[in-house]
């Protein structure tokens, strides 16, 4: 399922991947244009529910005047694939293993930005296990941003703070191949 701005060109990305009776979540974040998203999907026929978490408006739109980090959407772009050496050596993320990615200053992103907004794809995993992805060098959450099970390739989107321009990503266990595709970026 790819969901985009109405009206505009679909990208080459996917927000779920999913199989046949599966029911699946995701976080998605996308600009919106004549206050529409679009939903598309690739194949068979599926339910789609879309809870809405927030939205982000113009400065001078906004019901306060709180100060707070600007958010960029950006056309997505791919930022990692281990598959094919794209912001990393090509090869698999092993159990234990953290791959760290250059996000600032790489495709658009700006040196100082806080967070970036990813979706983030776990590929041909060999055991069932979970991905955490979190501000480079600190330390990693308790938590999981992309949980799988061997054999299932799975996308979910991640908002994840930026340090020292860089993310990690931690993969638990069996080894996996990961592509990272921008979506947006957060800057002070």
């Amino acid at each position: 399922l790819t969901v985009y701005p109405d009206g505009q060109s679909r990208p080459d990305t996917s927000n779920v991947n999913f199989s046949a009776g599966q029911t699946l979540s995701d976080l998605v974040t996308v600009p919106v244009t004549g206050g529409k998203a679009d939903f598309y999907n690739t194949a068979g026929s599926t339910n789609v529910v879309a809870d809405l978490q927030g939205y982000f408006a113009p400065e001078d739109a906004s019901p306060c005047s709180c100060a707070g980090s600007l958010y960029t959407g950006v056309a997505p772009v791919r930022m990692l694939d281990t598959r094919n050496d794209t912001g990393a050596p090509t090869g698999p993320l092993a159990a234990g293993g953290v791959l760290s990615l250059q996000v600032a200053g790489v495709d658009g992103v700006p040196a100082a930005a806080t967070a970036v907004i990813l979706n983030v794809a776990v590929v041909g995993p060999t055991a069932n296990s979970f991905l955490t992805v979190y501000p480079d060098g600190q330390d990693k959450a308790a938590t999981s941003n992309v949980n799988f099970t061997a054999g299932q390739t799975i996308a979910l989107e991640v908002v994840v703070p930026v340090f020292d321009g860089k993310v990690d990503f931690w993969n638990h266990g069996g080894s996996i191949n990961l592509v990272a595709d921008l979506q947006g970026y957060y800057l002070n």
